[in-house]
């Protein structure tokens, strides 16, 4: 959070009005356990962040993926294989439109 914080007054500073953005973020080579199997799985999640550009959003949206309890425990990879976590899509929207509620996250079997 200290991060966002600081990214925050550093945009304020530089002049850029803060935004909310809705990023959809998919994390892709997710090794879990599904029914006693381990396999690979992906999941989409959306994040609504504050930021002054894009490219804040993203860095506050990967970084709120990361903290995220609810894949404690769950993603299993080591070290030496590490899941990958992108960015779908971005789009700046108004305050109105984040939910009241923190968006679930949809998991798929990654095939690849």
């Amino acid at each position: 959070m200290k991060t966002l914080q600081a990214q925050q007054l550093l945009g304020n500073r530089q002049g850029n009005a803060m935004k909310m953005f809705r990023v959809l973020v998919l994390g892709e080579h997710c090794k879990m356990d599904v029914s006693g199997d381990r396999c690979y799985m992906g999941f989409y999640v959306t994040r609504f962040v504050e930021a002054a550009t894009p490219e804040d959003a993203r860095v506050a949206a990967i970084a709120a993926v990361r903290r995220d309890a609810r894949l404690d425990g769950l993603i299993l990879n080591d070290e030496a294989d590490p899941p990958l976590l992108l960015i779908d899509e971005i789009e700046a929207v108004s305050e109105l439109d984040v939910p009241a509620v923190e968006p679930g996250i949809v998991f798929f079997r990654d095939e690849n």
